[in-house]
């Protein structure tokens, strides 16, 4: 693999932080949301909101994903 241009390093160390910075954000948001559900008696979900709360951690889980594979291209030449 050739050396990587200072542009495409800067593009990926970006995209790295912001999904980063999502995933920390989700996760907030997740947790506001159950903790908004919580009554009393336990959670009491509507219909609609395991569909968000699936969307949302498939969101999460997609945002960490993709900083990993930005980490792992930064991260130079790999053994094999």
């Amino acid at each position: 693999m050739s050396e990587m241009s200072p542009l495409l390093r800067l593009v990926l160390v970006t995209m790295r932080m912001a999904c980063q910075a999502l995933a920390i954000l989700l996760v907030l948001i997740i947790g506001v949301f159950l903790w908004s559900k919580h009554g009393p008696s336990g959670f009491e979900f509507l219909q609609g909101d395991w569909g968000m709360l699936v969307v949302m951690s498939t969101l999460l889980v997609l945002s960490l994903y993709l900083a990993r594979g930005a980490g792992r291209e930064l991260g130079g030449p790999r053994p094999e």
